[in-house]
């Protein structure tokens, strides 16, 4: 769970499961405001806004190494949610994301340190990762 750093009313939460459902919503209301179906595998275990409030990165609990299991989501328009870019996030346990600003991310988790940067021109991530 995420709270949206411009806006307090807005949640981001996620689904544990196979096909995990990733939801931002208005705490006040309860208004769904952006619903994704299954962007990630076996559960979304951490999620971080960007600074902004207008991007949501996610990240799934699947230790699996063929997963792409780092997302980055557009949730600027409303209903209209986009993903971005996936990335297979490896082994690592990930038990922390924090977005730095719109393109870096930092994670971290057991035995693990990583730097994310997202190529807005590529549409795609990449990683700097230590074991540690």
């Amino acid at each position: 769970m995420d709270v949206n750093p411009k806006d307090l009313t807005i949640i981001a939460t996620g689904d544990i499961g196979a096909k995990p459902n990733l939801f931002v919503w208005n705490a006040n209301s309860l208004e769904v405001l952006q619903h994704f179906t299954a962007p990630l595998m076996k559960g979304i275990g951490c999620l971080s806004f960007t600074p902004s409030g207008l991007r949501l990165v996610g990240v799934d609990v699947n230790m699996d190494t063929k997963n792409e299991g780092f997302a980055i989501f557009d949730i600027s328009t409303p209903k209209k949610g986009v993903l971005l870019a996936k990335c297979n996030r490896g082994t690592d346990r990930i038990t922390e994301v924090v977005c730095k600003d719109e393109n870096t991310i930092g994670s971290c988790g057991a035995k693990h340190f990583g730097v994310w940067s997202y190529d807005e021109g590529k549409k795609m991530i990449n990683s700097k990762k230590s074991s540690i």
